[in-house]
C-alpha cells in the first residue's frame, strides 16, 4: 500500500507540471499523456512533443474526419515526407499540405521514430493511425473516464482499430499480410496503468476528493498485472501477483529501492536485516 501511493504521488508531481503548463486544462493533458502512453518507451518522449504540436483543440476541429486527423499527426511526426505512388498517402499528403499551411504547423524529423528491434505492430505509424481512430470515435475522454466506473465498462472507449489502410500496411507505401491493426487488451491495460490511474491519482488532489483517489486505486485492483522482465522476475522468486496494483507496487520496490540499494528505508530489507542480525 505505502508502495504503491509512493508511486502515484511521484507521477502525480511530474503530471502538475503538464497540467499546469495547459492552464488546467484536463482534458488536454489527458490527451498528451494518452499520447505519450501511445509511444510506449522507445517512442514516448517524441509522442509526447507530437501531442504539443497537435494539440487536442486542433483535433477537435476535424474530429469528423479520420483522414484529416491521420494527415495531422502522421504529417506533423514528418512521417509523410515521402515520395509515393500510393493513392492513399498521396491523400494524406495533399491533406496534410493544407493543412499546415493552415495551421502553420512544422513537423517533426522522421528521423526521432524509432522503427528497429520493434514488433511492427508497434511502429509508430500505427500507433498513431489508432490514436487517429481513437480520437475520430471518441471525444471528452477525461471527462468520461471520471464517471466511477468499473474497468470492463471503460475498456470498450479504448477499443479501436487503425484504418482501412493500415490493414495491409505496418509502414507508409510497404505492403504486408493483411490483418486489421487493432488496440490489443494488454495494451489497453497500460493505458489504464500508466495514463488513466495516474491522472485521477492526480486530478482527485485537485480537487481534493478522496473517492476519486479511491476510485483509481480499485481500477488498478481489478486490472491484469503487467508482464514484463522485472514482473516475470517477481514471480520466479515466489511472488504470486494478481493485480495491477501489486505489479506496480513491487516495480516501484525494485526501480527505487532494490536498484539504488536503498534497503535501510525498505520496510522488507529492514526485515531481513534484522533477521540477519
Amino acid at each position: 500500500a505505502r508502495l504503491i501511493t509512493e508511486r502515484l504521488e511521484r507521477k502525480t508531481r511530474a503530471i502538475e507540471k503538464v497540467v499546469i503548463d495547459n492552464q488546467y486544462d484536463w482534458e488536454e493533458t489527458f490527451y498528451q499523456l494518452l499520447c505519450r502512453c501511445f509511444g510506449m518507451k522507445v517512442n514516448a518522449d517524441v509522442f509526447f512533443e507530437l501531442s504539443k504540436k497537435v494539440p487536442l483543440k486542433l483535433i477537435a476541429k476535424h474530429r469528423l474526419s479520420l483522414l484529416q486527423i491521420e494527415a495531422l499527426l502522421l504529417g506533423t511526426a514528418g512521417l509523410l515526407q515521402l515520395i509515393v505512388e500510393d493513392a492513399y498517402i498521396i491523400q494524406l499528403q495533399n491533406q496534410y499540405a493544407h493543412l499546415k499551411h493552415l495551421y502553420q504547423l512544422t513537423p517533426l524529423n522522421a528521423s526521432q521514430w524509432k522503427f528497429s528491434r520493434m514488433r511492427p505492430a508497434n511502429f509508430p505509424t500505427i500507433k498513431i493511425a489508432q490514436l487517429a481512430a481513437l480520437l475520430h470515435q471518441r471525444s471528452l475522454l477525461f471527462s468520461r473516464i471520471t464517471q466511477k466506473s468499473d474497468w470492463n465498462m471503460l475498456r470498450p472507449l479504448f477499443d479501436t482499430k487503425a484504418s482501412e489502410y493500415w490493414t495491409q500496411h505496418y509502414q507508409c507505401d510497404v505492403l504486408s499480410v493483411k490483418k486489421e491493426k487493432h488496440l490489443s487488451a494488454a495494451t489497453q491495460d497500460l493505458i489504464l496503468i500508466n495514463t488513466i490511474v495516474p491522472i485521477l491519482f492526480s486530478y482527485s488532489f485537485y480537487t481534493d476528493d478522496e473517492s476519486m483517489r479511491m476510485y483509481a486505486l480499485q481500477l488498478l485492483e481489478h486490472a491484469n498485472a503487467e508482464n514484463n522482465k522485472t514482473i516475470r522476475q517477481w514471480n520466479k522468486s515466489g511472488i504470486k501477483i494478481q493485480n495491477a496494483l501489486q505489479s506496480q507496487a513491487l516495480l516501484e520496490l525494485k526501480n527505487e529501492y532494490c536498484e539504488s540499494l536503498q534497503c535501510e528505508k525498505c520496510l522488507i530489507g529492514m526485515k531481513v536485516i534484522q533477521m540477519g542480525n
